[in-house]
């Protein structure tokens, strides 16, 4: 199984591929030829196993992405963001990274063989604020801040990708960090 994480240096992309590397399920050995390619701008401490591929770099910049999906991937985790303030302040930033960014992502799965699982951190963000008391799967999306509606747009893609057969999505609302 061939996995890709977006973000991987990241607070969730660390505990993730660490977890996923400590899985034998997920990677029952070396001659299965299953790998974690980890995408981030730069890395604190990397793994430093030989399954494990790391490739730093914007993942803004279309020779990063293409480089981190040289080999066909089975399931990617899309952990990059520009999250909450700093997208509030700078939205052009904002918009390359949580949507330029992601339809890109979106669009070298779409050209993949088989289409691969993707599953999406998104955010809580995406229902505004002030929360409503209750959240089920009838409560309207209505984002308050750049970032909660960069999120949801980022969903309504891969929910179209989806239902094209172009990816298998599933969406993760996160609450803050």
């Amino acid at each position: 199984m061939n996995i890709l994480i977006t973000g991987a240096d990241g607070f969730i992309g660390r505990a993730l591929s660490a977890r996923l590397l400590s899985d034998r399920a997920c990677f029952p050995g070396a001659a299965t030829g299953a790998h974690l390619t980890l995408l981030d701008r730069d890395f604190s401490s990397p793994p430093t196993e030989g399954r494990v591929r790391l490739v730093a770099g914007d993942i803004t910049d279309s020779r990063t992405l293409e480089d981190a999906l040289t080999a066909q991937v089975d399931c990617v985790f899309h952990l990059a963001s520009l999250p909450g303030g700093a997208a509030e302040v700078n939205v052009a930033q904002g918009l390359k990274v949580n949507v330029q960014a992601t339809l890109a992502l979106l669009e070298l799965l779409r050209l993949q063989r088989r289409p691969p699982k993707l599953i999406f951190a998104s955010t809580i963000a995406v229902y505004g604020a002030p929360l409503p008391e209750v959240i089920d799967e009838h409560t309207a999306a209505q984002p308050t801040l750049t970032y909660g509606a960069h999120k949801l747009v980022g969903e309504i893609l891969i929910a179209d990708y989806s239902r094209r057969g172009f990816i298998d999505g599933r969406v993760v609302r996160l609450p803050g960090i």
